[in-house]
């Protein structure tokens, strides 16, 4: 057991064994996360070879949500088997928009994804998806380890960051 408080090893892909950084793209669940390029090269290689004329085997996965193709370095979340970019999951936009609404309303507390999902009338995993997408603006600060203003556990938190107002 760790040290309360105590900086965790990064997690390890699967494939490769590196380390997977924050803000790396990944496919897969915890305890069973890819890199992107991991997962598709992995997904290439278990598909049967194909002439030239097949070469959708080859391609980049595509989208279910917007039909669009899935590159390297693009942010996704795996959903029922496949990937779907951030940016087409689960009520997004305005599934987004009332999160974002929140916090700005309750201005620097830090809220965790229950009191969230709770606050807003949304699901869960939504809620962490939605997480997802804010923590890639600088207008939005996730920390891993604080008190949450809702429940006063400590949790993965996330805040609108004032000085962006």
């Amino acid at each position: 057991m760790g040290i309360a408080g105590a900086p965790q090893p990064d997690p390890c892909c699967i494939t490769c064994n590196g380390p997977i950084l924050p803000g790396d793209s990944v496919a897969g669940t915890p305890g069973g996360m890819q890199h992107l390029t991991c997962w598709i090269a992995q997904r290439q290689a278990d598909k049967p070879d194909r002439g030239f004329h097949d070469s959708p085997s080859i391609q980049d996965p595509v989208c279910p949500r917007c039909s669009s193709p899935i590159s390297p370095g693009q942010h996704v979340y795996f959903g029922n088997g496949v990937l779907v970019h951030l940016r087409c999951g689960p009520g997004a936009p305005q599934a987004n928009e009332v999160v974002a609404k929140f916090l700005k309303e309750n201005g620097g507390s830090d809220f965790c994804h229950g009191c969230l999902a709770k606050s807003t009338g949304l699901p869960l995993d939504d809620v962490r998806r939605i997480v997802m997408r804010l923590r890639l603006s600088a207008m939005y600060h996730v920390s891993i380890a604080r008190p949450c203003a809702g429940c006063t556990e400590t949790h993965l938190t996330v805040r609108v960051d004032v000085s962006h107002f």
